[in-house]
């Protein structure tokens, strides 16, 4: 599977500030909500971070929404579509040292994210994060170490993970790089 590079960014902080607005709230009262500062959401907001996926569905939550909502970029039709070549998104590196490329933005109010992840070896920051939700881990290429608890899991390509997202988990790259589709669902 050819996996795009990323010339592009998601338009994450666009649509945390077009949801923030329409709620007529300001910065300091998503911070207040989210647990996290007015500076790194204006960061957001304005593109010069993009924050891991854990970061957008606390952001989500505190503006009481599903993380589709922020991500997703029209009306949809019922049928939500990706297509590699034509993809403006490609993987954008988050401050936790992964890259991510959220999948069919243009469905909205879907129940499950998916996203692509790429890790590599000694990039990955250590963190281990928490939220509301299940998780669905399928590895594509590459081979990672899962860590879901007090358990590490070696996936290899075509080995899969499945859990309860209020568990503590996080990943390290096994091999040079590696990708990995990651569905978020609530």
């Amino acid at each position: 599977m050819n996996m795009p590079n990323g010339e592009g960014t998601p338009a994450i902080g666009e649509g945390i500030r077009r949801f923030r607005q329409l709620q007529g709230r300001t910065l300091q009262d998503v911070a207040e909500q989210s647990g996290f500062s007015r500076s790194l959401l204006s960061k957001i907001e304005n593109g010069r971070v993009v924050p891991p996926v854990a970061t957008i569905v606390r952001i989500a939550a505190a503006l009481g929404t599903h993380i589709s909502q922020l991500l997703e970029s029209n009306d949809g039709s019922g049928v939500g579509h990706t297509i590699w070549s034509e993809t403006t998104n490609g993987f954008v590196e988050t401050d936790r040292g992964y890259a991510i490329c959220p999948l069919v933005t243009d469905f909205k109010n879907k129940r499950m994210q998916p996203f692509f992840f790429r890790v590599r070896e000694g990039e990955v920051r250590e963190h281990s994060v928490t939220h509301q939700g299940e998780e669905f881990v399928f590895v594509v290429s590459g081979s990672i170490r899962f860590r879901v608890g007090s358990v590490e899991y070696t996936l290899n390509a075509g080995d899969s993970l499945y859990f309860d997202a209020r568990l503590s988990h996080n990943v390290i790259a096994n091999s040079n790089e590696a990708v990995y589709l990651d569905i978020f669902a609530d």
